[in-house]
């Protein structure tokens, strides 16, 4: 973020809010609070409950959320981007649906296909448009 705004364009923060940062170029950032589940995890532990799973955590669960917008972000995009939270986290709204191809252009997921959670977890593909290959 601090390149960004050194160079006179806008970012986005990763993990956390950079604002502080780059207070003209950061726009948002998601926001990674994963300490309910630590604390939910170790307090398992400590009473003997704590068993091994899977766990996928995001809007619903506040575990990832945006910052605060920039006042440079207009009113009607934040309007916009809260109603699409809403959506994902009431489940209207999927943002990883078809149709999705892979590299080579292979149709992977159908036009309205959403891709499961599974999939989602395990992907080993990049999309058509990125450059680069999957390490070995």
């Amino acid at each position: 973020c601090q390149t960004a705004e050194k160079k006179g364009v806008f970012c986005f923060g990763q993990a956390s809010d950079n604002s502080h940062f780059a207070p003209k170029a950061h726009l948002t950032a998601i926001i990674d609070d994963w300490s309910p589940y630590y604390i939910e995890r170790v307090e398992a532990l400590r009473n003997g409950s704590w068993k091994s799973q899977n766990v996928w955590l995001g809007l619903k669960d506040r575990a990832v959320y945006l910052s605060s917008f920039n006042k440079k972000v207009p009113r009607s995009v934040r309007s916009l981007v809260r109603r699409t939270e809403r959506g994902i986290i009431r489940g209207n709204i999927h943002p990883f649906t078809g149709e999705i191809k892979n590299q080579q252009g292979k149709v992977l997921y159908k036009k309205g296909e959403v891709i499961s959670d599974k999939d989602l977890s395990g992907m080993g593909f990049y999309v058509e448009g990125v450059i680069g290959k999957i390490p070995k």
